[in-house]
């Protein structure tokens, strides 16, 4: 598979797959992209691979054989691997869901019934451990409505090029399941992404969306020679997309890069630039199929400008999350998804991202955006990347910056703490700025800020 492998589907499929039943569990070891078998061969019994990141069941409706799949965290093999047969002897709870004998397994009995929960897509864990956000049926195929077709316009002739690997939800769907609603196509690849590879297979296969991350934008300047005019569009997500990043993108490659952003608790993307009409530095705007709203602690709209929780009305919410019901309740009403992202909204109703509320800042008594210094940062001409977290110093709070600094950079930290200073209000200056090789990142490509605020002082 070295070319890649296109995956190209009838637009019928995605009824198939839309009728179906899809309960995850995330499993326990370190993944390897390696030893994968085909996606068509079968076996009752399970073969010895390494331990894989999901195990996913999928039940036809009216049908109460349940086969059990297997994802390999390259993403691009998928092989059945054992069946559970009619009528399970297992205990059944009030939702269809049992375990098998030696807990290994979730698995899911149509003769019970699942008329709402569907599909558990798992978060990413980047604020704590992975919860299982329990889907409707069609989910999907409402996210696929308001984004693939009205925001991107995904269209048959569309073939889409993934960097993140499918385990990533924002990339799964865009490039292995909302092209099967126009008869689209999208490539797979067991290799890890680099540059390198991604610039490959667009010139083997030209693609027209190629599905990035801020961490590859900024890989794929390097190479700036590289030819990307097949692509229509780029879509960027899982953080948000520095504006001078943005820019510079764009003067290298000439191609569009609609920045949004999503979660697993409202399904995919809900805000996001618009083909035409980007706006760099932001995150657009409300999706289609959206209400998007700033609100302070109490619940209550922000006027524009002003920066509070975002909270998230839509069709595509989950129900909950999977036995949590503490954690539901804080974060679910009916269609409401109320988020732990901070946001400020301008006038032409453009989103700009300002961090999450549990990674604010108390700096002389006044809440500081780590996102805000963040952007500040990026801006200098000598930093390639950055992230600010907090730290304690004689019991009070204060910024801490780690930069990764560009080729022939001459700053030191204390022209940095200037810049900061000169940009913003003054208490807002990183008190520390540690210059480090690169930053650490989760498995989703997001910085690993638990990572860094574990650093020793």
């Amino acid at each position: 598979m070295n070319g890649g492998c296109v995956l190209a589907a009838r637009a019928s499929c995605w009824l198939t797959l839309a009728a179906g039943l899809l309960v995850a569990r995330p499993l326990s070891g370190q993944a390897s992209a390696g030893n994968h078998q085909s996606p068509a061969r079968s076996t009752s019994q399970e073969p010895q691979v390494p331990a894989l990141d999901y195990l996913v069941f999928v039940a036809s409706e009216g049908n109460d054989r349940i086969s059990l799949v297997r994802f390999g965290p390259a993403g691009a093999s998928v092989e059945r691997v054992s069946k559970i047969g009619r009528n399970p002897t297992e205990p059944v709870g009030p939702h269809g869901i049992g375990v098998s004998p030696d807990g290994r397994y979730y698995y899911v009995s149509t003769a019970h019934g699942f008329p709402n929960g569907a599909l558990w897509k798992f978060t990413t864990g980047s604020t704590g451990m992975p919860k299982a956000c329990v889907h409707r049926a069609e989910t999907p195929l409402r996210s696929f409505e308001h984004y693939a077709r009205d925001v991107l316009d995904i269209r048959e002739d569309d073939i889409v090029l993934p960097v993140p690997k499918l385990f990533f939800g924002y990339a799964r769907d865009l490039a292995a399941l909302y092209p099967f609603g126009v008869g689209a196509a999208g490539i797979v690849f067991p290799e890890r992404s680099t540059p390198e590879r991604i610039f490959e297979l667009a010139a083997r296969h030209r693609p027209t969306i190629l599905v990035n991350v801020p961490t590859m934008i900024r890989a794929m300047l390097e190479q700036p020679e590289h030819d990307l005019s097949s692509l229509r569009l780029c879509t960027s997500a899982g953080e948000a997309l520095p504006e001078a990043l943005h820019r510079r993108w764009l003067d290298s490659f000439g191609v569009e890069v609609l920045d949004g952003i999503g979660s697993s608790e409202a399904y995919h993307i809900y805000l996001s630039n618009r083909p035409g009409a980007a706006r760099p530095g932001t995150l657009g705007q409300a999706v289609p199929g959206y209400t998007a709203l700033v609100v302070d602690e109490d619940g209550r709209e922000l006027p524009d400008g002003e920066t509070g929780r975002l909270w998230i009305e839509g069709d595509t919410a989950a129900l909950m999350y999977w036995d949590a019901r503490e954690k539901s309740v804080q974060t679910y009403a009916g269609d409401l998804v109320m988020s732990g992202d901070l946001f400020a909204r301008d006038a032409d109703g453009f989103f700009h991202y300002r961090g999450r509320a549990d990674d604010m800042l108390k700096v002389g008594g006044i809440w500081v955006a780590p996102q805000e210094i963040e952007q500040c940062l990026a801006a200098h001409a000598d930093v390639a990347e950055c992230a600010v977290v907090g730290y304690e110093e004689d019991g009070l709070q204060r910024p801490r910056a780690f930069v990764v600094a560009r080729d022939g950079a001459t700053a030191d930290a204390a022209a940095l703490q200037a810049h900061v200073k000169a940009t913003l209000s003054p208490h807002k200056y990183p008190r520390d700025v540690r210059f480090v090789a690169e930053l650490p990142r989760t498995g989703s490509g997001k910085i690993d800020r638990r990572a860094l605020r574990g650093v020793p002082a």
